[in-house]
């Protein structure tokens, strides 16, 4: 383990408005080039699909490699203009090609690992086998509720990223180089929100967004946006509104209105509308697809909170029967939640859901449940707090998965998904000593009935159980 120091510091003067020194995050206009923060794409959140936050900031995440290792800085040139600029390099996980010839080199690459793993000979190899260098900065111009800025990133790696010959990956990155700039605006106008970014990589691809927020009175509010990225468009860090994960081969149109027609009742719903003209991952031809949400929810402050959310899901992908040339076909996945949180007292907080999925392809269907309780003990001016949750569920295959985020420890976050029958709890507790330690620790197990293994490979477990145990002990100074 190599403990990193870092040092962040803002407002210094009038001048200097940020330095970050050690790792830090970026986060740029919309992303298509780059952002650092969790993506605000679809949810039950409807209004929130456009991306803010500052631009150099420590980092703080649990996630592993989504960071900058180096220097970064934001002048303020004049009250109206701002300049920011950082530099980074840093070892990366990669998946090398090493020459046979000479064990110790390698001549390239063939994809980043995300994982953060170091478990087995195979990953322990590839720990910190390539280095990259990150070079990039913002100039914006700011007066009163409109702003603009360039943006620009030059990313570099000391062997070559080659890809293997699959046709969906004709148009994504392959080389040492990569340039990518873009422009992004935001303006307010009364009660709209205009904002959006359009960009390029110095292959000539490119890809935008457009959006808009509009507040129509008291009580309704509504989120518009249209998106176009090119199959051709190219960006390792990008974090943009997608169907997919990365914001290249699609055009979509997505509307989002938010209804409060009662003091404790608010009504949520989107609709999105999308294309791939390219082929993407398992989807050998160009494809389509339509999700939609709808959301009711009645909340009293600090007492209880009820909803029921429904999701409908309709996209292409290959068939799944074994045929010389895959196809892609209709596919249909529904799912409807009900929850409930109820405040017992200051200090005690009980949540009840029972989720239902149903996944439909080629006239085969899969489904399931999700039904778990949650207990949660939190008081005010005592050392020790607990989360606890108990939960079943019986759903046929992956197709049908369900997600359940679960509460961690600090640093850490797990939402895990459910497929199978069985039943799983876990508990978190907390436990503060003094004022400056903390100890935490966190017990989970899942039992399934109708399985004799889990997982596969190297994770494969031989039985029917599988239990993780963590704790963390923290210093305060």
């Amino acid at each position: 383990m190599i403990l990193i120091p870092f040092f962040y510091a803002q407002n210094i003067n009038k001048t200097i408005s940020a330095v970050s020194l050690g790792d830090f995050s970026v986060s740029l206009g919309q992303g298509l080039i780059l952002h650092n923060d969790f993506g605000t794409g679809k949810s039950s959140f409807v209004l929130n699909v456009k991306k803010s936050g500052r631009t150099i900031r420590p980092y703080s995440s649990v996630n592993e490699v989504n960071y900058f290792r180096g220097g970064g800085i934001i002048l303020n040139l004049n009250k109206n203009i701002e300049l920011a600029s950082f530099a980074s390099y840093r070892p990366i996980d990669a998946t090398v090609d090493r020459d046979t010839s000479e064990n110790t080199d390698f001549d390239s690459f063939g994809s980043i690992r995300f994982d953060g793993f170091h478990r087995t000979p195979s990953e322990i190899s590839n720990k910190n086998s390539i280095h990259q260098t990150n070079v990039g900065g913002k100039l914006q111009y700011k007066i009163r509720d409109f702003k603009i800025a360039a943006n620009a990133m030059y990313t570099t790696f000391d062997a070559p990223l080659i890809r293997d010959e699959q046709l969906y990956k004709k148009y994504q990155f392959n080389g040492d180089k990569l340039l990518n700039t873009s422009f992004d605006y935001s303006w307010r106008y009364r009660n709209l929100t205009f904002f959006g970014e359009v960009a390029a990589s110095d292959n000539g691809g490119t890809a935008q967004l457009h959006g808009l927020l509009m507040g129509l009175d008291r009580k309704i509010d509504l989120s518009l946006m249209y998106r176009n990225y090119d199959a051709e468009y190219q960006a390792l860090n990008a974090n943009a509104f997608a169907e997919s994960s990365n914001p290249v081969n699609e055009k979509g149109l997505y509307l989002g209105m938010e209804i409060r027609p009662f003091k404790n009742i608010i009504v949520s719903t989107y609709a999105d509308l999308w294309e791939n003209p390219w082929i993407s991952y398992r989807r050998d031809g160009p494809t389509d697809g339509k999700e939609f949400l709808f959301k009711i929810a009645y909340t009293q402050k600090r007492k209880l909170d009820f909803y029921v959310q429904y999701r409908y899901e309709q996209k292409l992908g290959n068939t799944s029967n074994e045929q010389i040339i895959d196809y892609p076909e209709q596919q249909i996945l529904q799912r409807l939640r009900a929850h409930l949180s109820v405040k017992v007292t200051k200090e005690w907080e009980i949540r009840q859901r029972a989720e239902l999925s149903y996944f439909q392809k080629a006239g085969v269907v899969s489904n399931g449940y999700l039904l778990y309780q949650d207990i949660m003990y939190k008081p005010i001016a005592k050392p020790f707090s607990f989360t606890a949750r108990y939960a079943v569920f019986d759903i046929n295959d992956f197709n049908a998965r369900i997600y359940a985020y679960e509460n961690d420890m600090q640093y850490e976050f797990y939402i895990p998904f459910f497929q199978n029958r069985g039943s799983r709890f876990y508990i978190t507790t907390k436990c503060r000593i003094g004022r400056n330690y903390t100890w935490e620790f966190r017990v989970g197990r899942t039992y399934l009935q109708n399985v004799n293994g889990i997982g596969s490979g190297n994770d494969f477990i031989a039985g029917n159980t599988r239990t993780e145990i963590k704790t963390q002990f923290k210093i305060r100074f």
